[in-house]
């Protein structure tokens, strides 16, 4: 996300206390996962200290807005997110809303959001939400485009084509609620998915960026992020 785009969209700027306690409820439920490669460099800021709105190269305020800001340069991925805690169970009623905005990237994929799960060991997500340069699905190519990446265990990854890119901001709310996920776009419902092969995991949400493609990748990505909250049933 180029600063001059994000900056146009700033119709006045607030102090910076001011523009980040906005994002005191979120932060009091999440940690800041900063990560380059394969643990390479791990980092984890925790609620405690987001509450005092730090700000490094990948994490900062620009006005009303939390940018996370990554380049990637060949294999390693990158990762500046928010990871939102306690876990849950997708029997239960729990959601993430954001309005949001994203830049096209010379990257060809990134994540913005994601439905995770936890596990002693790396696991697979079970849901990320992802723009893609150009993608294939059934047969069709889809440029500039939102996409959502599920995979099940018994069924391994599929891909849903949502919407274009919005060129600026844009509301978004992931639920999951009966062991259903229902993904609502600018207050459409995009796509619901059964997700009764889930029923044991621990999931949590996570916001913010991810370099995520597979093949060796080159450029930068930013997300601005201006206004985020979580509602959550918390499981015994």
């Amino acid at each position: 996300m180029g600063i001059p785009k994000l900056m146009t969209a700033v119709l006045f700027l607030l102090p910076l206390p001011l523009a980040a306690a906005a994002f005191d409820d979120a932060f009091s439920t999440s940690d800041l996962q900063y990560e380059i490669g394969d643990e390479v460099v791990w980092h984890v800021t925790d609620s405690e200290t987001l509450l005092t709105y730090p700000e490094m190269a990948y994490f900062y305020f620009i006005g009303p807005y939390l940018v996370f800001d990554l380049s990637r340069d060949g294999d390693k991925k990158k990762r500046a997110e928010l990871r939102q805690y306690p876990e849950w169970r997708v029997r239960d009623s729990n959601s993430v809303h954001a309005t949001m905005r994203l830049e096209a990237s010379e990257l060809d994929e990134f994540t913005w959001m994601q439905l995770q799960r936890k596990e002693d060991w790396r696991v697979k997500p079970p849901l990320r939400l992802t723009w893609e340069k150009q993608q294939e699905i059934d047969g069709q190519t889809y440029r500039d485009y939102l996409v959502a990446v599920f995979y099940h265990d018994d069924e391994g990854y599929h891909k849903v084509p949502l919407i274009p890119r919005p060129d600026g901001d844009f509301d978004v709310a992931l639920y999951a609620h009966n062991h259903q996920v229902y993904i609502v776009l600018n207050d459409s419902l995009v796509h619901v998915e059964n997700v009764a092969g889930w029923s044991h995991y621990q999931c949590y949400f996570k916001v913010g960026l991810y370099t995520s493609g597979n093949k060796a990748d080159y450029g930068g990505a930013r997300v601005g992020v201006r206004e985020l909250h979580y509602q959550l049933t918390e499981n015994p």
